[in-house]
This record gives structure tokens, C-alpha cells and sequence, in this order.
């Protein structure tokens, strides 16, 4: 480094030219470091080099750019997918009719050679709309490239090859393959065995562009643009080691040029916690590099809450509201606070659970925006301590929950602004039966609670607030509350289906799906089968209880769905979740969520917070009416804390002729479990 540092200082092309040929086998580190030496001497395109070959896309594209080099601008904004920006740099690269040369940075052992041309903006363009499909737009520019390439005294057939087939497959398209001949004629002047008619020659796909799509991290793959805005673009790419699509987020780009801001440093810091995490109800962080401004997430199909039409059944925003409940829980129990907290941040995955994303938004949105831009579309729900600036609690997440939740029930925010600050820090919050009248007095008083000015004025704990919610009055299975519209019949095999309920589906159908395959039969019971399998569409497994029609068809039958109904409303933290209830069929069959973790013993006790959550947990069952009847063998302690069992267990579980089970039996269990060993 410090020999090129001192060449650069003197000018001493000689010694430039001697480095430039080593730096190839350099470190990231080295490359790096060598780019900002670059850069501070105003050689922007060489920094670009740099900075592209250590992996640094988005700083090389602007590099590019400073160069006045804006094809290869555009062509690293293709391989960050950002192809409206390609388009709009090829465009201006092509206008401008720029003839500069690139200074190529040499593969190891290969001679240096100073200038190599830059590859045309026309031909890029060309190739990239055609690819969109849009084959009109294409051929002017791929038509000038080849006649560019024509008329040079040494054509290159290689890009040739590539233009001919692409520009013969547009005026096929367009119903002039006469126009074609020509084309092929030239092509066969090279290639004497391709074939002798156009729509043989053209049966082929035509080629992709020549360079693949460089990976990110070594391992991501961009396939295309999901949303941008302040806080930097997310793509949908695939993980080339496992084969599985991922959120790939590309961060601010003051952030990824090592942003040394407190701000900065406290989303990287909370970044890493919330990696190790892996919480159920927080979207999963699976990679992130500071150094390139890159964050990976799990990529959720479902979209987010802000997706969804408003305003949502009862029975669905309280499994929202105990799933975003749970998912702060684990982030504040890590001291993490979200900050940031809305509908568009909250995210469905394949079986409609809610998951928590964009934590560290709120920090994000301070680098490389002004105060004004970070705040729009955060505004609106922004606790008034976070507004006036002073220290922010758990409560702060709590109050935006609270605007979220009153937006869930109602279809509007309790405050519509324009001047949002002064209606947070001083207006008082409507009552949300003004606007849905039939709505329940507790849900109206807990966004009253959430909503309160004074942070010691709202709920006093998360653990507060899920007892709350569990308890929160919502319809029955089957019934239908103030609002909701019954669902269309869904065709078995389907998934969940977002319904107003958003319970199991009950489902009929004149004929029964295949199995699923590589499922493993896990256990037996006098009523039932357990069987296991991955379900791709959940990237996740399941457990699944298959039964004899005849089961159900007795009263115990009865009783037992009538279980799995109320067990299915109130499944969340503490209980097992079920998934779906197939009805028809030779098999009538139970989804449920697959439990990972310990029973406990002498190793793995119930501590006294897993004691409280179990006890919290039996209490709902048995303020809906039910009780779970085999509570001593029925513990798992998970990561996230216990659960209790419900696949394999049930009212025709329970043995003929014997004491049913009561809430008393349920209670004493639990106790004899949480007692000490002696």
C-alpha cells in the first residue's frame, strides 16, 4: 500500500502500471483499501475495478458513474437487478455516444493491457429490453450495434453471434422472417454447419448476455427488484447454496462506505443479535455483511399487513396481535427495540403467521436522508417520546402497536394528519367503535391503553399484553363476527387461506389430494397415525394425525373436534399450533406445527417464567371450555420457551369408562411438574 501510495503521489506510470498487474492476487482487504487511494486521486475507474472485483457492487456502480463510464454503470446495476436504473444509464451512454476505454485490472498471470473497449451502450441495451420482452424498443439499438460492429475493418464475430440470433428471433417475431435471411447468411459465413432455414437456426433460445450475474457474498443470486425506498432496495434472489429464494436488501449507500455514525453503528450491533436469534415471529436474518451493506432475509411470500385488505376480522387481528406480541417479547428480552413498528413491516409467511421485519428501520432511515424523507410513512406511527426525542422504552413499540392495531380493526389510522406530531403528543385517540360500532369494548379500551400519551400509562409489560389479547373477545369457530364475509370453499390441499377468521380451514372437496411425499410414520396411537414431512410451501415441517372416518363419527369423535377447533383458535406462544383440518376424504387428517425441543427432565427443568406461561396457557383452554387432559406428557421445551402438545393427544386419547379430565387435573399435572425433585 505504500508503494502506491508514494506512485500515485509522484505520477510514476512506470510503478502504477507494475502494481496494477499484482493487485489481482490481492486480499479484499488490499483491494479495497488500494480502491479509496484511487478514488481520493480522482482515478474513479480504477477504484471501480477494484471495488467490483472485491465484491463491492453498489459503490462500484457509482464509481462507474463518476467516471463517466455509463455503460459499465449500467452493466453493475444489472447484476444488482436494478435494471430501470441500466436502462436509463445504457440510454444516456448511448446518446451521448461514448467511446471511452476501461482500464481492465489483468486475471492473475495474464500480461497488463492498459485500455480494453468498453462494450457498446447500444448492445447492452438492446439485449436487456429484449429480455424484458420488449422486442419493439430492442432492435433499433441491437441493430445499430451490428451495423457498428460491420463497420469496423475487423468485426467481432463473437459479439456478432450473439446480435444476429437475437435481432432474427425480433423480426420473427414480428412477422417479417424475410428480413431475417440476410442475418442468417452472415451467420452461416461463419458458422458454415448452422442450419439452412431461420426457424431452424433460431430453435435455440437466443444466448443470454455472455457475462452470468456475479453473486453477492459469494453465494446470492439477484433475480428482481421487490421495492425500494429510503432504507436501500430489496430484491428476491436465490441462495445458490441452498437452492432457497431470500429477501436481499442493499443498504444505504453511506452505510456500506463504512458510515462511522452512532446510528450505524447501532443497526450493524443490533443486526447481529437479531441473526443469532431466529425467533418464530421475527423474519429471519440469514447473512449480513457491514463492509458490502448487505442484509439477507427469509423471503415470505405472503407480503406484509400493509398488503391487506381493511379492516380484518376479530379472530385474525388477534392471532396478529399475540404473533407481533411474541416477536417483541423475544427482541426486547435481547434488547432490541424495533422503532419502527407498522403495517408494511409486518409480514405473512406461507401458513399466515405474522413475522416482524425492518428492525433498525428507524436508524437506517438517518443515513443518507434528510430528517424529512426518513420520517414520511413513519410519521403516523410514532410514539410522542420518540417524536419529542427523548429515550426510548419498550413502550415506544407498544404505542405504534397500538396505532397498527387500531389501523387492523378500523381500516384507518387514529390520527390522518397532516400534522401528525401535534395530534401524537397532544391530541387524545378516538374511540375505535366511532368507526366500528359492533366492535367489543376491550378491544376499544386496549387501543385506548396502547395509544396512551404517558409510557407508564400503557400496558406494563409484554407479558401484560399477551395475557391481554389472549383474553381479548372474539367469535367461535364457525361464527361469523360483525364484518367478515365467509370464506369461498378452498380445494384440499391448498394452504391456509387468508381468511377474515384466519383459523384451520375446514375442508371438503370431491377428491382427495396425493400424499405427501418422503412423510415418515412417527408414531401410533389407538385412534390415529403421526407422520412427519416437509411441506415446500411452508419451508417448514409438519406434523400430520391421520384418522379413521369411524373415529369421528362417534360422540368422543365429536367431542375430540370440538377440541381441535377450540385448540386451534387459541394455538400461539405456549401452545401447539394446528395448521388445517381436513374433513373429507377415506382419512380425515390434523396439521400441525412441528414442535422442536426437550421434554423436561432432571437436566431440563421448568424454570418459574416457563411454569407462569404454561399455567397462563392452561388458563385460556379453560376459559373457552376446554381442558388439554394430558398436560404431564404432553411438555416440550423449546429455544423460545415450553409448549404444550396436542398432536396425538385429545378427548379420544383419554381412556373409556375413567374421571374425565378436568381444569383441576390439568392444574395438578402442571404443579407435580414445576415441583422440586428431591
Amino acid at each position: 500500500m505504500a508503494a502506491l501510495r508514494r506512485a500515485l503521489h509522484a505520477h510514476d506510470l512506470l510503478q502504477l502500471a507494475q502494481l496494477w498487474q499484482k493487485l489481482p492476487a490481492s486480499s479484499p482487504q488490499t483491494l479495497r483499501a488500494s480502491a479509496a487511494l484511487f478514488e481520493q486521486h480522482g482515478l474513479y475507474e480504477r477504484a471501480a475495478i477494484l471495488r467490483e472485483r472485491a465484491g463491492e457492487l453498489r459503490q462500484a456502480q457509482v464509481l462507474w458513474q463518476q467516471a463517466g463510464l455509463f455503460t459499465e454503470s449500467g452493466r453493475v446495476a444489472e447484476q444488482l437487478g436494478d435494471e430501470q436504473a441500466a436502462e436509463a444509464l445504457y440510454r444516456e451512454a448511448a446518446d451521448a455516444g461514448l467511446t471511452r476505454s476501461v482500464p481492465e485490472l489483468p486475471e492473475p498471470g495474464e500480461p497488463y493491457d492498459l485500455h480494453v473497449p468498453e462494450r457498446g451502450a447500444e448492445l447492452r441495451l438492446g439485449l436487456l429490453l429484449f429480455r424484458q420482452g420488449r422486442t419493439t424498443e430492442a432492435l433499433p439499438p441491437l441493430q445499430a450495434a451490428r451495423r457498428q460492429q460491420l463497420s469496423q475493418a475487423v468485426p467481432d464475430g463473437t459479439i456478432l453471434d450473439e446480435l444476429e440470433p437475437v435481432i432474427a428471433s425480433g423480426l420473427v417475431q414480428h412477422g417479417l422472417a424475410e428480413a431475417a435471411l440476410p442475418l442468417l447468411e452472415s451467420f452461416r459465413r461463419r458458422h458454415p454447419d448452422a442450419p439452412p432455414a431461420v426457424t431452424d437456426w433460431l430453435a435455440p433460445k437466443p444466448s443470454e448476455p455472455r457475462e452470468p450475474p456475479k453473486l453477492l457474498l459469494g453465494r446470492y443470486r439477484l433475480q428482481k427488484l421487490l421495492g425500494a425506498g429510503g432504507m436501500g432496495r430489496v430484491f428476491l434472489a436465490e441462495d445458490v447454496v441452498t437452492m432457497q429464494p431470500v429477501a436481499l436488501k442493499l443498504l444505504p449507500l453511506t452505510s456500506a462506505l463504512g458510515d462511522s455514525s452512532p446510528h450505524w453503528q447501532r443497526f450493524c450491533a443490533e443486526a447481529q443479535i437479531l441473526r443469532a436469534l431466529h425467533h418464530p415471529q421475527i423474519v429471519a436474518i440469514h447473512d449480513f455483511s457491514a463492509a458490502a451493506g448487505i442484509l439477507v432475509m427469509e423471503y415470505l411470500r405472503g407480503g406484509s399487513l400493509g398488503d391487506q385488505p381493511l379492516p380484518l376480522s376479530l379472530g385474525k387481528t388477534q392471532r396478529i396481535l399475540l404473533d407481533v406480541t411474541a416477536g417483541l417479547l423475544a427482541a426486547h428480552g435481547a434488547s432490541v427495540l424495533h422503532r419502527d413498528l407498522k403495517p408494511h413491516n409486518l409480514f405473512l409467511d406461507a401458513a399466515h403467521n405474522t413475522k416482524i421485519g425492518d428492525f433498525g428501520a428507524a436508524l437506517l432511515a438517518q443515513l443518507g436522508a434528510t430528517q424529512t424523507e426518513s420520517l414520511v410513512g413513519t410519521l403516523a406511527y410514532m410514539s410522542p417520546e420518540q417524536l419529542s426525542g427523548q429515550p426510548l422504552t419498550f413502550a415506544s413499540d407498544l404505542y405504534s402497536l397500538g396505532v397498527t392495531l387500531f389501523q387492523l380493526l378500523t381500516g384507518r389510522l387514529p390520527f390522518v394528519g397532516p400534522d401528525w406530531a401535534s395530534q401524537h403528543l397532544s391530541q387524545p385517540p378516538p374511540d375505535a367503535r366511532e368507526l366500528r360500532p359492533q366492535l367489543p369494548a376491550p378491544w376499544a379500551e386496549l387501543c385506548q391503553q396502547l395509544l396512551a400519551k404517558r409510557p407508564q400509562d400503557r400496558p406494563p409489560s409484554l407479558e401484560a399484553l399477551l395475557e391481554q389479547a389472549r383474553r381479548l373477545p372474539v367469535p367461535m369457530p364457525g361464527a361469523l363476527d360483525d364484518e367478515t364475509v365467509r370464506p369461498a370453499q378452498l380445494r384440499l390441499g391448498s394452504l391456509p387461506a387468508a381468511d377474515e377468521a384466519l383459523r384451520p380451514a375446514i375442508e371438503t372437496a370431491p377428491e382427495r389430494s396425493e400424499p405427501p411425499r418422503g412423510q415418515t410414520l412417527i408414531g401410533q396411537t389407538n385412534h390415529s397415525e403421526l407422520f412427519h414431512f416437509i411441506d415446500a410451501r411452508l419451508a417448514r415441517g409438519l406434523h400430520v394425525e391421520r384418522f379413521s372416518v369411524e373415529h369421528f363419527q362417534s360422540a368422543q369423535g365429536q367431542r375430540h373436534l370440538h377440541w381441535l377447533r377450540t385448540m386451534a383458535r387459541l394455538g400461539g406462544p405456549g401452545l401447539q399450533r394446528v395448521l388445517r383440518i381436513v374433513l373429507d376424504g377415506p382419512q380425515p387428517e390434523v396439521h400441525y406445527e412441528e414442535p422442536i425441543g426437550r421434554q423436561p427432565s432432571q437436566d431440563l427443568r421448568l424454570d418459574a417464567r416457563a411454569g407462569m406461561l404454561l399455567q397462563k396457557t392452561l388458563a385460556a383452554i379453560h376459559s373457552a371450555g376446554e381442558v388439554h387432559g394430558t398436560v404431564a406428557d404432553s411438555i416440550l421445551i423449546e429455544r423460545y420457551g415450553p409448549l404444550l402438545l396436542l398432536s396425538g393427544r385429545g378427548p379420544l386419547s383419554w381412556p373409556a369408562g375413567e374421571r374425565l379430565p378436568d381444569p383441576q387435573t390439568d392444574q395438578l399435572a402442571l404443579a407435580a411438574l414445576l415441583e422440586p425433585k428431591t
